[in-house]
């Protein structure tokens, strides 16, 4: 089932890169938390470098959630990913297998970073 499913976006069934990269990476597709990271991810890239607050905030209009239960929601996903990712999949994102797990601001800017949508410095 595609993110867009589960949000109830209009364009259902279509899997956006963000899907695509994150799948790529072992990401598990079957948590609130991997469609919450997508959304949020998909703002990041529509509005630029807004701080990870903002995100957070919008993120959890759009799902009709508390800004506290996206945030768990991302957390969760974040660190149950970052344990299970294989060390080439966590050199490739952060550039060292063996750094520890990210915050979910680290990891939505490294995603980006990965990506080629981000700024290694922003």
């Amino acid at each position: 089932m595609s993110w867009s499913n589960f949000s109830g976006e209009a364009e259902a069934g279509t899997v956006t890169k963000w899907e695509k990269l994150l799948r790529s990476m072992g990401a598990s597709a079957g948590s609130a938390g991997f469609c919450h990271c997508l959304h949020i991810l998909a703002l990041r890239e529509e509005f630029g470098e807004l701080p990870t607050e903002q995100l957070l905030d919008k993120a959890a209009g759009h799902f009709h959630i508390s800004v506290r239960a996206m945030e768990r929601s991302l957390d969760n996903f974040v660190r149950r990913f970052w344990e299970s990712a294989a060390p080439g999949t966590r050199a490739r994102i952060a550039g060292d297998s063996q750094m520890p797990g990210p915050t979910a601001a680290e990891f939505l800017k490294l995603i980006s970073i990965a990506a080629g949508q981000g700024e290694a410095g922003n």
